[in-house]
């Protein structure tokens, strides 16, 4: 077993547990209501029913004759007594004659659960002052009237009879409902668990099942396949990054290993100075590879944007400009301006886009900065096609396949270009409705001071 399918278990079991939890909570709370409701309706009722033979039983003490027993509508099996102010017992009903007083003597009417000497259970008795106008003078007594409460005890013994026997049936069937409920749900969850399970770093190209449910797990779903797809692009375009850069470092080892072999082999036509510069040619270029594949890398895994600092764009382009070609001449004008920019980085992308542009020129380069922070560099070389406008800004593209990487470059100046810009919020393209060579574009943020025009 899986410890994923052990989780998901969990995850069932942990759902069916709280709904069982909080309906049963929720149960015995709403059934001990309804008791209490059942009690309070039954108590009104009988209260009322109290009121009325009360009323009734203190109609038969108005007048000149007092009858011999107290009986109310309900007949003569209703508790009743008439008590007098010294504890007498002056009338009573037939189940309540030679019995003590009911309850004690009040003052004003009063509704009571009491027990009363007729039997051991419980009572409801009320109680209320009247005046017996055919006593001498107009005695005053306390009327009391009484009925058990075993009827409400029934009722409640039943009801609570029937919560315990209905609660857990229905706390039961709510179980296994959510049990089925949580299981159906996460079934897609399990197919989805197997498929990732089976993705590995060297096949990245399996999909994991989107439900047709719209829900929250095929959004998931969905979200995890974008995923996959966004890291078997990222890994594709690692391999071939790193099939590009062993493949231009292959060249220049190839030929010092070649150069080195033969100067072994005819020791006696060893030209030592050439050897020498061929070989620092060679590693320099390497070199100037192994930075820019550094750049990258770190580039591609930085997660804060670059260094910013007030820098003179135009002074910034006059550093850069730096590269030469016998025939080839590179002019610098434009406005002052200050923009807020990691000078070592702006340096590094105007520099890269000047080789690129001298590398192809005829004769001229020209580099320009514009007010707005933007800077073109164009040459009078043969340009590029507007279709492959964006392709020269790939990684280890040459244009000119035949070209060798010794005098063609690795293909990575535009891209490091690219990202450079692209770090500082703006970007490198190329202006397509230029004619008569190439005019590379560079844009980097809004400037931050005034600009002054210099050639």
């Amino acid at each position: 077993m899986t410890r994923g399918g052990s989780g998901r278990r969990s995850l069932r079991a942990r759902v069916t547990a709280t709904a069982a939890v909080v309906v049963t909570f929720v149960l015995l709370a709403g059934g001990a209501g309804l008791v209490l409701v059942q009690q309070e309706v039954l108590l009104d009722g009988i209260d009322d029913t109290l009121v009325q033979r009360a009323d009734d039983i203190e109609g038969l003490l108005e007048g000149d004759n007092l009858p011999d027993q107290l009986a109310s509508r309900d007949g003569d099996d209703a508790l009743a007594q008439v008590v007098t102010a010294d504890g007498d017992v002056l009338l009573a009903s037939p189940v309540a004659d030679r019995s003590a007083p009911l309850a004690p003597d009040v003052d004003r009417q009063a509704l009571r659960t009491i027990d009363i000497p007729v039997d051991d259970e419980p009572f409801r008795v009320l109680s209320r002052p009247v005046v017996i106008d055919a006593a001498p003078a107009g005695t005053a007594a306390v009327l009391h009237v009484a009925t058990t409460l075993e009827p409400v005890s029934e009722s409640r013994m039943a009801l609570v009879a029937s919560l315990a026997i209905g609660l857990p049936i229905t706390v039961l069937v709510l179980c296994w409902v959510v049990w089925w409920v949580v299981g159906r749900t996460l079934r897609p969850v399990a197919a989805i668990q197997r498929q990732v399970a089976a993705i590995s770093g060297a096949d990245l190209g399996r999909r994991v099942p989107e439900p047709s449910t719209g829900d929250e797990i095929a959004q998931l779903a969905r979200l995890m396949n974008d995923m996959l797809d966004r890291l078997e692009s990222a890994a594709a375009t690692q391999r071939q990054f790193t099939s590009d850069a062993a493949h231009e470092l292959r060249s220049p080892l190839t030929r010092l290993r070649a150069e080195l072999e033969v100067d072994l082999a005819h020791p006696e036509t060893v030209d030592h100075d050439r050897t020498t510069q061929r070989v620092l040619h060679d590693v320099a270029g390497m070199q100037a590879l192994v930075d820019d594949l550094l750049f990258l890398a770190r580039h591609d895994e930085a997660d804060n944007g670059p260094n910013r600092a007030p820098v003179d764009l135009l002074a910034i382009a006059h550093e850069a400009a730096s590269a030469r070609r016998d025939g080839v001449t590179v002019g610098v004008s434009g406005a002052d301006v200050v923009v807020d920019a990691d000078q070592r980085q702006v340096v590094r992308a105007i520099r890269n886009l000047v080789d690129n542009a001298v590398r192809h020129a005829r004769s001229q380069v020209t580099v320009e900065v514009g007010p707005e922070g933007v800077v073109t560099v164009t040459d009078d070389g043969p340009g590029i096609p507007a279709a492959r406008a964006e392709e020269v800004f790939g990684r280890f593209v040459r244009l000119d396949e035949a070209r060798s990487a010794g005098d063609g470059g690795a293909g990575l100046g535009l891209a490091i270009s690219r990202g450079i810009a692209r770090a500082h919020g703006g970007d490198v393209v190329l202006d397509t409705s230029h004619v008569g060579g190439a005019r590379m574009v560079l844009r980097l943020a809004a400037p931050r001071g005034s600009t002054r025009r210099i050639s």
